[in-house]
């Protein structure tokens, strides 16, 4: 695991942690997610200029983001070899439906990077990410979200989101 990887536990991460955490991303991370297709074509002031905004927001939502890390410890989530399926964004939505609360996908992202998993772009154009977790932990932690919240008060379907 990482150095900047903390007992979700015991402690709120630090503003060092997170500007650890987004500096090891090798790209821009936003509320909405990574940005690697501008951080190619980024100035290099723009670039420390995005991650300065990212790690001030990051360390406003430094509990959102020990309570993201609480759950995934939890449920007992692995890591695994390959990446599993799922995005950060059907993801952040399973955290909403387990801590009933808001979570950006942003920072569902930076709490799996604290957390000790990689963090695999989608795509060259996409914000989401996939991660190395197992993907049979996702289902039961799918299954414990769905029992807390219901899918109808999601409005949508955890099949919907690939967690059969």
């Amino acid at each position: 695991m990482p150095d900047f990887t903390l007992d979700p536990r015991d402690t709120v991460p630090t503003e060092y942690a997170i500007r650890a955490a987004c500096l090891a991303l090798g790209y821009p991370l936003t509320q909405h997610g990574l940005r690697p297709w501008r951080w190619q074509e980024m100035a290099p002031a723009a670039i420390e200029q995005a991650h300065t905004e990212a790690v001030d927001t990051f360390v406003h939502e430094a509990p959102l983001v020990q309570r993201l890390m609480g759950m995934l410890a939890e449920a007992g989530i692995r890591s695994s070899r390959r990446r599993c399926r799922v995005t950060s964004y059907a993801l952040k939505h399973m955290a909403e439906a387990y801590l009933m609360e808001y979570v950006p996908n942003g920072t569902f992202i930076l709490a799996a990077h604290l957390q000790g998993f990689r963090v695999i772009p989608c795509s060259p154009s996409s914000p989401n990410a996939f991660f190395n977790m197992q993907q049979s932990d996702l289902n039961a932690l799918a299954d414990v979200a769905h029992q807390r919240r219901g899918d109808a008060a999601m409005g949508v379907t955890f099949s919907r989101w690939g967690f059969v």
